[in-house]
């Protein structure tokens, strides 16, 4: 399992109720612009290595992108070919920044880890137990 398992599924909990539902009545192409937004941000959080911001707003994304926007009545519209051919991209290229950020969030885990660890060692070799390493 990976070590930020736990610390991104609290993550995304927190954010989960804020995923938008289709609306017919919504034009289609509000949410490719939303959408577009969220990508945007994702690249700054990305950039500035905020990996928690970065996890929540590519996850997001892709929800939106990968399930929301699908629903939509006019999604398959031959208007629409483009925006679908870009979201199809962008998808793609979030994904993969998306795998990088969890490989961060995970080397993160790991270092705090460590942390707990080594304190816990010097913890108990300052009250005398003394433990074979």
């Amino acid at each position: 399992m990976s070590p930020s398992k736990a610390h991104r599924d609290a993550l995304w909990a927190q954010q989960i109720n804020s995923i938008p539902t289709v609306s017919p009545q919504f034009p289609l192409n509000k949410y490719y612009d939303l959408n577009f937004r969220l990508s945007q941000y994702f690249s700054e959080t990305i950039s500035n290595k905020k990996w928690d911001d970065a996890y929540c707003l590519g996850k997001r994304f892709l929800t939106i992108a990968l399930e929301v926007i699908p629903k939509h009545p006019y999604y398959k519209a031959t208007a629409y070919d483009s925006r679908r051919q870009e979201s199809r991209v962008e998808s793609k290229r979030v994904e993969k920044q998306l795998l990088h950020c969890i490989s961060m969030l995970d080397a993160e885990a790991l270092e705090r880890e460590e942390l707990r660890e080594a304190r816990r060692i010097e913890q108990e070799v300052s009250e005398g137990g003394e433990r074979a390493l």
